[in-house]
């Protein structure tokens, strides 16, 4: 009776010790549970943890949302190829001589191609196509002097006489427009007049002397087709040499027929018209360079 009274006392005693250490475990994990509520509230991020350390499936938004650089089954998509724009060629339109009676016809047919051209206008035609001058200068195209008398032998009496018919029609070009410009183009070209005289008295003025290197004919040829097709030409020659085109025209009925059909070659093989400006540093026959 002794023993068996011996062995319910040690049976209860280690249940009751047993009974005591998982409660004990117990209140442990409620407190861990209970500090880790506190700490992280309902933070996703430790939901996420706790699933991946039970081998839970994870939610895919809130992954991708708050853990950087997930490595999930879901790849990120390739980004497109990266265009690269190469830069449109440059040609430079330039009329000589006006403003003349074809100047309106002109003008229109710029403003259709949504192309711009430099003006080098003569003093007394400016004063008589005043409203053309002006329709230039609000259309964006670049205004500069041809001279006063388009004479050679007035004009290139000497170098002062040079330069003071450029100061005179750029006088009569800024009172027109209101604008000031020193872009001009010497009567015929800068060669063989323009010796090292005549281009110092007009650096003295700050004017920029400019030429050409595509000239069209038109003056000689006075028909339309024909420049266009002689001017083009010259154009593809100067596009396989990888020169920017300066093209020479004038003030005439028959180079209004000519421009349409420059102008729509030019825009099909991707140049865009611009015209002259102050800042440019200028092209001539006394300093040839690739422009």
């Amino acid at each position: 009776m002794k023993k068996k009274m011996f062995v319910f006392v040690i049976i209860t005693c280690f249940l009751t010790i047993l009974l005591f250490n998982q409660k004990t475990a117990n209140a442990d994990i409620v407190v861990q549970n209970q500090f880790k509520k506190e700490a992280y509230g309902s933070d996703p991020w430790f939901s996420i943890v706790k699933n991946i350390n039970k081998g839970a499936p994870v939610d895919d938004k809130i992954t991708k949302a708050h853990i950087p650089n997930a490595n999930i089954a879901s790849e990120k998509k390739p980004k497109p190829p990266i265009k690269k724009e190469h830069p449109k060629k440059i040609a430079y339109i330039t009329i000589d001589d006006g403003p003349n009676n074809s100047i309106d016809r002109i003008l229109s047919i710029l403003d259709k191609y949504k192309a711009k051209a430099t003006f080098f206008m003569l003093n007394d035609n400016m004063k008589y196509h005043k409203n053309a001058v002006k329709k230039m200068t609000k259309s964006g195209h670049g205004l500069a002097c041809h001279g006063v008398t388009h004479d050679t032998n007035k004009f290139y009496h000497s170098p002062t006489s040079a330069a003071q018919e450029m100061k005179t029609c750029f006088a009569t070009l800024k009172k027109i427009s209101g604008k000031t410009s020193v872009v001009m183009r010497v009567p015929y070209g800068s060669k063989p007049y323009m010796t090292t005289p005549y281009r110092k008295k007009m650096d003295e003025y700050g004017y920029k002397m400019w030429d050409w290197n595509i000239d069209s004919l038109d003056w000689k040829w006075l028909n339309g087709p024909k420049t266009a097709d002689f001017t083009i030409n010259q154009i593809k020659n100067m596009k396989k040499a990888g020169i920017t085109p300066i093209i020479l025209l004038h003030d005439k009925p028959t180079t209004a027929d000519a421009l349409p059909k420059i102008l729509k070659y030019l825009k099909d093989n991707g140049y865009e018209m611009k015209p002259l400006t102050n800042d440019m540093k200028p092209y001539n026959f006394w300093n040839l360079r690739k422009i």
